[in-house]
Formats: C-alpha cells, structure tokens, sequence
C-alpha cells in the first residue's frame, strides 16, 4: 500500500462540494438517470471497480483496521458483488409501473390506474468507518437502482479507504451523476445544510440527531442506520434501565 494511499488528503473545497451539489440536480433534471440502460451500465461498473482493485481494496483495509484480506473479502466484497447481481436481476422488475386494479375509473371503461416509481433526485449518503466500503457503497448501489443521482462521503476515519475510493469513483462511475466528496466533521456539517432528496447515514445516534434535525429544514427524508449500541448481558431490565441503554 503506497503512502499516497494511507497519507490523509485536504478536503473536498466548500466550492467543489457547491459546484458538485449543482451538477448533480442539473444531471437529474435532464432524466438521465431514469433510463433502465444507464442504470444497469452504472452498475456494472461498480462490478468492474470492485473486482479490478480487489487487491487494492483489501490492502486499504488492511491499512486501516488491520483485517485480515479473508474477513475483507466476506464481509466487504462479496456482499456488494451479491446486491450488485441481485439489483442486476431485479431492477426491471423493482422500476416497474405496478397496476392498482381496485381503484379502476367507472369498472375501467375510461381509464386505468397505476402506481408509477419515481426517483426521489439527488442522494447524499454518509458512510461509516468500520466497514467503510460495504456500508457506504451499498446505499448507492441503491440509489442508483432507483434511478437517482448521488452524493457520496465516505468516513474520514478510515483515509487508505476514503483515498481509494476518491480515486476509483470518479474513474468507473458517471461523474456528471455520482461524485464524492472528502469531508471532516466539521465540513460535513456544511454540506448537511444543502438541501437533497434523500439522506442516507450510517453512525452514531449522536450524530443520526443532527443529521435528522438539519434534513428537517428542507422536509428532506433519511434513513439512519445506527450503531454504536452498548452490549448488554442481562434479561430482565427496570424502566431506568432501559432508558439508560436506549
């Protein structure tokens, strides 16, 4: 693993996270993103990106948690390599218009009625430090399944990882729809104040808080996947308890 890799970089600017922010909506509005074809194309190029760096991905965990290049490949890879197989095989499927046949207008004489699946815009996901491939990369295999356009942030814990995938996004995968920025807490608290469609984050309750509480400016909807949790031996918990583990 080369210094460049495991030596921290400055951050994304606050003018390339505005000018990234507003790419992305101009991107989305045009409706590139919707079509099946890129979806699947974008898709496979995550494939490609995770299987032509495999080594170099190993090496970058290696660098920041000290795991074992067995236990990076079971819990890292392989994982994304399953979900991008199955978002392959179901995104068809999954992207469908679905038929409401209880709600037809006069029997279905003059009409039909169906549910329509839209993407929602521009996602911001947020990963996490531990496994900081699998669990920032797959929320954005989903949002690009779902037709959306993505900001992604990986944690600034885990640099060899963050270095690399800053590296590899932008090689493999549509920049006019998907970029990454690198930002400390700090910065991020920045970029929370921007307003998307979608927030994804994977931390703390602490920090889901905030995240939570900033999106609420703009309505935006989130998906907080929480960790952190203390481990408790015990089977039988007073009400003082179990406000204090909560």
């Amino acid at each position: 693993m080369s210094k460049e890799i495991t030596s921290p970089r400055p951050y994304t600017s606050e003018a390339e996270c505005l000018q990234c922010h507003s790419q992305l909506f101009k991107t989305f509005a045009t409706g590139k993103t919707k079509s099946l074809k890129w979806r699947k194309w974008q898709l496979k190029q995550m494939w490609w990106m995770l299987v032509d760096n495999e080594k170099a991905i190993t090496e970058a965990l290696a660098a920041d948690l000290r795991r074992h290049e067995f236990e990076a490949l079971a819990s890292d890879l392989h994982g994304l390599k399953a979900d991008i197989l199955e978002h392959l095989n179901h995104v068809e499927k999954w992207a469908a218009d679905e038929p409401v046949s209880s709600a037809r207008f006069l029997m279905g004489t003059l009409g039909k009625t169906r549910i329509r699946k839209e993407p929602l815009g521009v996602v911001l996901v947020i990963g996490a430090w531990n496994f900081p491939f699998l669990l920032t990369l797959q929320p954005v295999i989903a949002a690009i399944t779902a037709g959306c356009c993505v900001v992604v942030k990986p944690s600034e814990l885990s640099v060899a990882s963050q270095n690399l995938m800053q590296d590899l996004v932008g090689r493999y995968l549509d920049p006019e729809a998907i970029r990454l920025v690198t930002r400390g807490p700090q910065e991020t608290t920045k970029l929370l104040e921007l307003k998307f469609n979608h927030i994804f984050f994977t931390g703390s309750t602490k920090v889901a808080k905030y995240v939570a509480a900033t999106a609420a400016k703009h309505l935006t909807p989130t998906v907080l996947e929480l960790g952190a949790s203390k481990i408790v031996n015990k089977r039988n918990f007073d009400r003082k308890e179990r406000e204090q583990y909560a």
